[in-house]
């Protein structure tokens, strides 16, 4: 595949202003006081090269490959652009508080070989995130990577204290027990409850109510992961998962303001 036809394959993700903001993201990133000597590259030459991995899930050797360069400065290049972008999404978490939002864990399999990281569920060793997302399908929040074998619920308390301002987060029914819920979190009913014994058909109704609108973050995952880097197998190392979650949720959210 050619330069151009990659370029505008990479473009799709958002038009115009995504690209600008995208951009300018990773310009100041490089006109900033580090140390050791300044890039070579352009940030527009960054941004693709950034896009082009992540959006392909290429090995890196063939990716450098494309674009004329060692692996080992595609390497860095793509190291210090997901990093730019985790950081930059973190930054803008501060947004103004939201009356709803949804919570949901997703995950990957990656190549790390531990015990605490095989999910019995799954069945195979892979990395979690936990994801808040409102309405309109804008990331919140991304929480750091967990091991397979972490209930959701447990990250969940775990992070607790993290949560973006909002009055309401709706889960399904792995957060029964969790913090805050019935205050702040609300999920569907369980059939051995005492609130569906008493009457099903208020239950059923709400439960269908709740999952309708907490569907949206399935949406969400689903787009996501047309990223290829995190759709089926995640190839680098488990403790960059949550960065290159961020990264890629950022992305998102830049093409949603961008419409």
């Amino acid at each position: 595949m050619c330069y151009n036809r990659m370029s505008e394959y990479i473009a799709q993700i958002g038009r115009g202003r995504a690209k600008q903001d995208l951009e300018r993201l990773f310009r100041m990133a490089r006109n900033g006081t580090r140390r050791g000597a300044p890039p070579r590259h352009s940030a527009r030459f960054m941004v693709f090269a950034v896009l082009l991995r992540l959006r392909t899930a290429l090995p890196l050797r063939l990716v450098a490959r494309m674009l004329h360069m060692s692996h080992a400065t595609l390497w860095r290049i793509c190291n210090r652009g997901i990093r730019i972008m985790a950081e930059a999404f973190n930054m803008e978490r501060s947004n103004s508080p939201q009356d709803e939002l949804i919570v949901d864990t997703t995950s990957v399999r990656i190549g790390t070989r531990g015990k605490e990281w095989y999910s019995g569920h799954r069945k195979r060793h892979v990395a979690k995130v936990q994801m808040l997302c409102d309405a309109r399908g804008v990331v919140r929040s991304v929480s750091e990577a967990y091991p397979g074998s972490r209930h959701d619920k447990t990250i969940w308390n775990g992070e607790f204290p993290n949560l973006p301002g909002c009055s309401r987060i709706l889960g399904d029914r792995a957060y029964a027990g969790a913090k805050g819920e019935g205050t702040l979190l609300f999920r569907p009913v369980k059939r051995n409850e005492t609130a569906w014994k008493t009457d099903p058909d208020a239950a059923k109704e709400a439960n269908q109510t709740l999952s309708r609108r907490r569907v949206r973050i399935e949406h969400v995952f689903a787009k996501l992961k047309t990223w290829r880097i995190i759709h089926h197998y995640f190839p680098m190392k488990a403790a960059s998962f949550a960065a290159t979650f961020k990264a890629i949720a950022l992305l998102n959210n830049i093409s949603i303001r961008a419409k």
